[in-house]
């Protein structure tokens, strides 16, 4: 029997539905949470199925799994109230090498001044008689077909835009016709939470070349974004991409971020305000008869996850050794892929013996919303099962556990930060449900079944977006009045090989609220001295090679290498 086996999927299911139609409020709805049932010691049904996850050391019992079980290689995802489909990540793809992918420089700020000026011309447009329309034309609730389908005859009767959300890692609740260009739009919260919205993600047609449409997202919860401070929104073209192979690329101008009047809650004071904050971002449409993505960051959907590791499987290298896993199945019954990269040909296991190799564990994706974090992981991939020298070389002297997705269900459903249980996963390390947050569970028990075994592992990392700082850069973890040295000679060797990485804004103290987070559960229940956060800018850089550009896929993945040749260059210091 499945350890994670879960009943509750229909009714978290029922729950989104109900939560869409409430008014937003701040803080998430309570949960009841049953008796934590997380002990310290492993009961021998859990010691026999995590064994699996270890081919390396228990090959027996990976056998005997891998007769009971079938290999992920599906790309079916599980999701609620999704029906289109999004651009996938071979579409884009070919954008890496296009001329204008790679200098899309961060925009100066909108002045004070400036934004007077427009908000006395939207003024001057709304007293026009009749100018202001105030009309729904987009609604995720909207589950009868012929609504969606009035929608669209009656935005092509009156020049309307047609909105869409209803595919993987959508994220658009409600869209309303202000004026003719003018659109307020209104995001998901996360399911079964009434908050952090952030992430948005929809489709846009029946748009006309040349004219200037004005969007604002108008309940977003942060007081401050990016979107200050030069960020960019991206935008996916159906016709740019087939004519010109152009992919996810930056879009928008007069981008600015402001507190509206739009109240949060009656119930209970915020850190942010009592009231929500307002994305306002205008775009020109090249195209007609067109259908745009637009999206807060480069999406990363599971599908692209499941379809990337499929790709790997097939590389035709003999010296990589590869074993992918279901670790477990989530509440909607997603896979949470395991991932084992190491070498085990006759020459490696000669030269670096397969007890001797420590281990270096990896996650990612434990927010949904920071799809940042899925490509440095899959530059990562890419690179280390790659027939590099220095890959070969990183396989041979290390064991690395891979867990790419933490929270695939979250990354299928649009969500920013949460799981199906309408929890923060990366607060919830030091004790994980094994129904709510299996996940979690499991990659703890991984974690510790090494530190039971007695085996090094060298370094863990967990893999995050960052919404208010450039650059690249780390958390880690340490004691006042011990030494620094041993915890900062991770980062200090990834500055010295990453392009986008800037070691002076790495962080190395420990503060109340981080206690249940992956990095200082590990360093402090498992011993492991370099348990890290990486953390990546959704905007762009303001130092180095990249400075005064916006991020983009191409520089993620390449920090997802050059911190594989950082850690490739500290073996000697910590042999």
């Amino acid at each position: 029997q499945q350890l994670n086996e879960n009943t509750n999927t229909e009714k978290i299911g029922e729950q989104r539905n109900e939560n869409m139609l409430e008014e937003q409020k701040e803080d998430d709805i309570p949960h009841p949470e049953p008796e934590s049932n997380y002990s310290s010691e492993f009961t021998e049904l859990e010691l026999e199925h995590i064994r699996q996850f270890f081919p390396e050391l228990y090959p027996d019992q990976y056998a005997a799994a891998a007769q009971h079980s079938v290999a992920t290689k599906a790309t079916t995802v599980r999701l609620f109230t999704k029906a289109s489909t999004a651009p996938t990540l071979q579409e884009h793809a070919s954008s890496i090498s296009h001329s204008n992918y790679s200098r899309e420089p961060v925009l100066s700020s909108v002045t004070k001044a400036v934004r007077r000026e427009l908000l006395l011309k939207d003024s001057e447009a709304f007293a026009v008689p009749g100018a202001i329309l105030n009309r729904i034309v987009y609604d995720v609730a909207w589950d009868d077909p012929a609504n969606s389908a009035r929608s669209v005859k009656q935005g092509v009767k009156d020049n309307a835009l047609v909105f869409d959300s209803k595919f993987e890692s959508g994220n658009l609740r409600r869209a309303v016709q202000v004026s003719s260009h003018m659109y307020d739009l209104v995001t998901s919260p996360d399911i079964n939470s009434a908050g952090h919205t952030q992430w948005f993600f929809f489709s846009i047609s029946g748009m006309k070349p040349g004219i200037r449409y004005k969007f604002n997202i108008v309940n977003l919860e942060k007081s401050n974004s990016q979107f200050n401070f030069g960020m960019q929104p991206v935008l996916f073209s159906k016709v740019a991409n087939k004519t010109d192979g152009l992919g996810w690329h930056r879009v928008g101008e007069y981008i600015c971020y402001n507190k509206n009047t739009h109240r949060r809650s009656n119930n209970k004071p915020s850190k942010n305000g009592a009231f929500f904050f307002t994305a306002t971002m205008t775009i020109t449409f090249e195209h007609s008869h067109d259908k745009c993505f637009l999206a807060y960051h480069f999406p990363y959907t599971l599908t692209d996850h499941l379809t990337h590791v499929n790709t790997i499987e097939l590389k035709p290298d003999v010296d990589t050794y590869m074993v992918r896993q279901t670790l477990c199945n989530t509440l909607g019954g997603n896979p949470c892929e395991l991932l084992t990269i190491t070498a085990l040909d006759k020459h490696s296991l000669q030269c670096y013996p397969l007890k001797a190799r420590p281990y270096v564990f990896l996650s990612a994706r434990v927010h949904p919303g920071e799809s940042n974090s899925s490509w440095v992981m899959k530059g990562l991939l890419d690179f280390l099962t790659s027939k590099d020298e220095k890959a070969i070389q990183l396989r041979r002297i290390f064991i690395f556990k891979i867990v790419p997705m933490l929270n695939p269900d979250g990354v299928a459903n649009g969500s920013h930060r949460c799981s199906l249980s309408g929890n923060d996963l990366n607060r919830k390390w030091k004790m994980p449900s094994r129904v709510l947050h299996p996940t979690i569970y499991w990659t703890k028990a991984l974690l510790r079944f090494l530190h039971r075994e007695g085996q090094n592992v060298l370094t863990y990392c967990d893999f995050h977006g960052h919404s208010r700082k450039k650059m690249a850069f780390m958390y880690g973890c340490h004691i006042p009045g011990t030494s620094l040295r041993d915890v900062q000679v991770l980062p200090r060797a990834i500055s010295q090989t990453a392009d986008i990485f800037s070691f002076r804004n790495c962080q190395f103290s420990v503060t109340p609220d981080k206690e249940a987070s992956a990095r200082v559960v590990v360093w402090r229940e498992m011993g492991v001295t370099m348990s890290y956060t990486l953390e990546c800018t959704y905007c762009g850089m303001d130092r180095g090679p990249y400075k005064g550009l916006q991020v983009n896929t191409y520089m993620l993945e390449a920090l997802g290498m050059q911190w594989l040749l950082g850690l490739l260059s500290i073996v000697p210091r910590v042999s």
